[in-house]
């Protein structure tokens, strides 16, 4: 009775340990559990790195003594950066176990609370987080697999799950400022005075004058007395029509842009400085234009008459010929017996400019 008393509890310790060196054998034929992703894509966010992932077990259980570790890691050279363990444990796989772990600080998230299975194959869904450091862009993600029983424990298989963080460049705040800067735009303004035939008298009763000259005053004063103004230049052009003798109307045109000059000093009181005078011979440009705006009837003729490359006089000659010439020498040619005022401006204007540095 005595002896058999020693052997009851022999044969129950070794009934214990094969199961238990079973166990064993069995993890290290199942191999690692799968990672799903393999590679993760991970990236740095506000100071940590977010690590989601799924571990399956391929065999519908583990055995009732034995537990399967997933044990993942950040490793760059000699240091580590642990994340949390996960564990599926078998039915009867010891408490003691856990509490080991647990006092050699490994941690430990319960599978069953996340844990679902389908098709024979059991999956933990895992959220997991490590706090960032300069390290990690260069370090591997890697998750072990850890066959343990209570009498053993063993790394049955290494998962490289990803290749180094994304890190976020850091962010510094722009300086927004808001900054007041002149912004100059340029304008011109046109007006005009006519004259009468081999004239150079600007008479502010000739025709449409009186008109033309108010439109010039006001304009210019528009102009001076806005303090945001500021005229560059005027234009003085003096311009003969097309008809009579070329070197007579050189000189008219020539006269009517010095008449166009001196009534801006005289009577405007323009600076000279501010004022360049040109002139133009024989108007043919305009002579087109007014002609086709009026819808002379052979309009087509004037201007092939003006476009062609023939002397000016000759075009003149050919212009007189035409039948309806006494229409166009009343109507047309005196509109352009003219000085043209062409002002330019400036208007500087103050504006909030937004300044990023």
């Amino acid at each position: 009775m005595k002896k058999s008393f020693y052997l009851i509890p022999a044969f129950a310790l070794g009934t214990i340990a094969l199961a238990s060196c079973g166990g064993m054998n069995r993890l290290e034929k199942r191999g690692p559990v799968a990672v799903n992703p393999h590679h993760l894509s991970l990236q740095e966010q506000d100071g940590v790195v977010p690590v989601t992932y799924s571990i399956s077990d391929t065999e519908k259980k583990v055995p009732k003594r034995a537990q399967l570790l997933f044990t993942p890691q950040f490793e760059y050279g000699d240091q580590v950066t642990p994340l949390s363990s996960v564990a599926i444990n078998g039915k009867r796989f010891a408490r003691s176990e856990e509490r080991k772990m647990r006092r050699k600080g490994v941690e430990i998230n319960n599978a069953d609370l996340n844990f679902m299975t389908e098709k024979g194959v059991q999956t933990v869904y895992v959220d997991d987080m490590a706090a960032f450091n300069d390290m990690m862009p260069n370090a591997q993600l890697v998750g072990y697999t850890i066959a343990k029983t209570p009498q053993h424990e063993k790394v049955i298989g290494r998962t490289v799950m990803a290749n180094g963080v994304d890190a976020m460049p850091e962010y510094n705040s722009p300086v927004v400022t808001v900054k007041k800067v002149p912004v100059v735009s340029k304008n011109e303004k046109h007006t005009q005075v006519t004259f009468k035939i081999e004239s150079d008298i600007i008479d502010p009763a000739f025709a449409s004058n009186n008109n033309y000259i108010k439109e010039l005053k006001s304009t210019l004063r528009a102009i001076t007395d806005n303090p945001n103004n500021k005229i560059t230049k005027i234009v003085v052009t003096g311009i003969a029509s097309p008809d009579g003798s070329y070197q007579y109307n050189k000189a008219l045109a020539a006269k009517r842009a010095e008449a166009g000059r001196d009534f801006l000093i005289t009577q405007m009181a323009i600076p000279s400085e501010l004022i360049q005078t040109r002139s133009i011979t024989e108007d043919w440009t305009g002579l087109k234009e007014v002609s086709a705006k009026a819808g002379v009837p052979n309009v087509a003729k004037i201007i092939t008459i003006a476009d062609s490359g023939q002397s000016d006089t000759q075009k003149t000659h050919q212009m007189q010929s035409l039948s309806n010439f006494n229409y166009i020498a009343n109507n047309i040619l005196p509109q352009l017996r003219r000085v043209t005022f062409d002002i330019f401006y400036q208007t500087t204007k103050t504006e909030n400019v937004i300044v990023v540095q």
